[in-house]
Protein backbone atom coordinates (compact mmCIF):
# COMPACT_ATOMS: atom_id res chain seq x y z
CA UNK A 1 0.00 0.00 0.00
CA UNK A 2 1.86 3.43 -0.95
CA UNK A 3 2.69 5.44 1.61
CA UNK A 4 -0.19 8.11 3.33
CA UNK A 5 -2.93 5.88 1.35
CA UNK A 6 -5.52 6.87 4.12
CA UNK A 7 -5.16 10.50 2.72
CA UNK A 8 -2.56 12.95 1.99
CA UNK A 9 -0.45 12.40 -1.04
CA UNK A 10 -3.30 10.05 -2.46
CA UNK A 11 -5.86 12.82 -1.91
CA UNK A 12 -3.22 15.23 -3.39
CA UNK A 13 -2.88 13.41 -6.70
CA UNK A 14 -6.81 12.70 -6.59
CA UNK A 15 -7.59 16.64 -6.01
CA UNK A 16 -5.88 17.82 -8.81
CA UNK A 17 -7.86 15.69 -11.10
CA UNK A 18 -11.56 15.77 -9.67
CA UNK A 19 -12.84 19.32 -9.22
CA UNK A 20 -14.98 18.03 -6.40
CA UNK A 21 -12.26 18.23 -3.95
CA UNK A 22 -12.10 21.91 -4.58
CA UNK A 23 -15.73 22.06 -4.45
CA UNK A 24 -16.02 20.43 -0.64
CA UNK A 25 -12.91 22.34 0.62
CA UNK A 26 -15.21 25.76 -1.34
CA UNK A 27 -18.11 24.63 1.18
CA UNK A 28 -16.51 24.02 3.83
CA UNK A 29 -15.44 27.44 3.64
CA UNK A 30 -18.16 28.80 3.09
CA UNK A 31 -20.01 26.95 5.78
CA UNK A 32 -17.48 28.07 8.60
CA UNK A 33 -18.38 31.82 7.44
CA UNK A 34 -22.11 31.30 7.59
CA UNK A 35 -21.67 29.59 11.04
CA UNK A 36 -19.63 33.07 12.14
CA UNK A 37 -22.61 34.96 11.21
CA UNK A 38 -25.22 32.57 12.58
CA UNK A 39 -22.95 33.17 15.56
CA UNK A 40 -22.77 36.89 15.53
CA UNK A 41 -26.40 37.96 14.95
CA UNK A 42 -27.54 35.30 18.33
CA UNK A 43 -25.28 38.08 19.94
CA UNK A 44 -28.29 40.26 19.27
CA UNK A 45 -31.46 38.33 19.13
CA UNK A 46 -32.62 39.14 23.04
CA UNK A 47 -33.32 42.58 21.43
CA UNK A 48 -33.42 42.04 17.97
CA UNK A 49 -36.97 43.22 18.15
CA UNK A 50 -35.81 45.94 19.73
CA UNK A 51 -34.62 47.30 16.19
CA UNK A 52 -37.76 47.62 14.70
CA UNK A 53 -39.62 49.33 17.78
CA UNK A 54 -36.47 51.62 18.93
CA UNK A 55 -37.33 55.09 18.66
CA UNK A 56 -35.25 56.50 15.95
CA UNK A 57 -34.89 60.04 17.31
CA UNK A 58 -32.00 59.13 19.43
CA UNK A 59 -28.52 58.78 18.48
CA UNK A 60 -27.86 55.72 20.34
CA UNK A 61 -30.51 54.03 18.28
CA UNK A 62 -29.58 55.02 15.44
CA UNK A 63 -26.35 53.25 15.74
CA UNK A 64 -27.86 50.73 17.14
CA UNK A 65 -30.31 50.24 14.11
CA UNK A 66 -27.45 50.51 12.01
CA UNK A 67 -25.60 47.73 13.83
CA UNK A 68 -28.90 45.69 13.47
CA UNK A 69 -28.46 45.81 9.58
CA UNK A 70 -24.90 45.17 9.69
CA UNK A 71 -25.70 42.03 11.32
CA UNK A 72 -28.37 41.21 9.02
CA UNK A 73 -26.90 41.83 5.57
CA UNK A 74 -23.93 39.75 6.67
CA UNK A 75 -25.84 36.70 7.99
CA UNK A 76 -28.00 37.96 4.30
CA UNK A 77 -24.96 37.52 2.45
CA UNK A 78 -23.38 34.32 4.34
CA UNK A 79 -26.03 32.70 3.51
CA UNK A 80 -26.12 33.85 -0.16
CA UNK A 81 -22.64 32.77 -1.01
CA UNK A 82 -23.18 29.06 1.31
CA UNK A 83 -26.24 28.66 -0.90
CA UNK A 84 -24.49 28.99 -4.24
CA UNK A 85 -21.54 26.81 -3.46
CA UNK A 86 -24.64 24.11 -2.39
CA UNK A 87 -25.45 24.40 -5.61
CA UNK A 88 -22.04 24.41 -7.14
CA UNK A 89 -20.82 20.70 -5.04
CA UNK A 90 -24.58 19.19 -5.95
CA UNK A 91 -23.81 19.87 -9.78
CA UNK A 92 -20.19 19.01 -9.85
CA UNK A 93 -19.50 15.42 -11.03
CA UNK A 94 -16.47 13.53 -9.17
CA UNK A 95 -14.44 11.89 -11.92
CA UNK A 96 -12.38 9.78 -9.85
CA UNK A 97 -13.86 6.68 -7.03
CA UNK A 98 -11.72 9.21 -4.12
CA UNK A 99 -13.79 12.06 -5.34
CA UNK A 100 -17.28 9.86 -5.17
CA UNK A 101 -16.15 8.58 -1.67
CA UNK A 102 -15.01 11.78 -0.26
CA UNK A 103 -18.59 13.53 -1.38
CA UNK A 104 -20.59 11.10 -0.11
CA UNK A 105 -17.89 10.88 3.65
CA UNK A 106 -18.73 14.91 3.14
CA UNK A 107 -22.34 14.88 2.84
CA UNK A 108 -22.63 12.15 5.98
CA UNK A 109 -21.26 14.79 8.02
CA UNK A 110 -17.50 13.25 7.84
CA UNK A 111 -14.95 15.55 7.59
Amino acid sequence: MPENAGGGVMTEIAGRDDPIFEVIEKHRWANARLQEAVAASYGRDDTMSDCDRSDSSSEGSIQWQAGCVRVEVALIAAHAVEAGVVQELLTTTPATLEGIAALLTYIRGGR
